[in-house]
């Protein structure tokens, strides 16, 4: 079990990933004491992200530089924050049956395909199918950095979190980014990306409303 984070910790931690993600440059101290709400010193801050890093929580780069989010960072940062989102039984049952069939339609897209290839050329054909290990993404954050951009993190199954940080045209507020939260989470989590058709993505797209530009790229960056 992870060792619980103070309520001082944790705000550093945020902060290092949201100035991280910014600016994709270490972060330093005295940047973090600067910012509205950690209240204390540089000093201060330096000894708590000192601890951070031996926890695991933060990396520093070089010697004399700033801290930068480790996977075990992120990962508890999209524990906290999606804390509240729980699949019910029957929302996981559906999704273990639409994963099943699909794959089931993979198997015989794949048989046929090499029926068909030993008709046209008249030799004998060997169907394969893939042994190698899916990733199933568990869960979806979205974190805004500014109004127009925010980070998509992304749990996968394996016990790693990838991060994504996208640009959008239009102004962004709460709203249609807890909506894109949602909408993923009801919709992709536990799924192989194999089964992001054509079909589902205008779901989403569908699903998202008013939010609907949102849809293409965040849908590129899972990919």
């Amino acid at each position: 079990m992870p060792p619980v984070l103070s309520e001082r910790k944790q705000k550093i931690l945020e902060a290092v990933i949201k100035l991280y993600v910014e600016t994709s440059e270490p972060v330093g101290s005295k940047a973090i004491a600067e910012l509205d709400g950690i209240r204390a010193s540089s000093a201060t801050v330096r000894n708590e992200m000192a601890e951070l890093t031996e926890m695991g929580y933060l990396i520093q780069p070089h010697t004399s530089a700033g801290r930068i989010p480790s996977e075990q960072g992120y990962r508890y940062y999209v524990d906290s924050l999606m804390a509240s989102y729980s699949a019910t039984t029957d929302e996981i049952a559906s999704l273990n049956e639409l994963l099943k069939a699909r794959t089931e339609q993979l198997d015989r897209i794949i048989d046929d395909a090499g029926k068909l290839a030993s008709a046209l050329t008249n030799y004998p054909a060997i169907s394969v199918r893939s042994n190698k290990r899916r990733q199933l993404v568990k869960r979806f954050s979205v974190m805004q950095n500014d109004a127009t951009s925010f980070l998509l993190i992304m749990l996968i199954s394996q016990d790693t979190v990838r991060t994504k940080r996208i640009t959008t045209r239009v102004y962004l507020d709460e709203t249609a980014l807890l909506r894109l939260q949602k909408v993923l989470n009801e919709n992709l989590t536990n799924l192989d990306l194999d089964t992001l058709t054509y079909s589902r993505m205008m779901a989403i797209e569908k699903m998202l409303g008013e939010y609907d530009f949102l849809a293409s790229p965040v849908i590129k960056s899972i990919y």
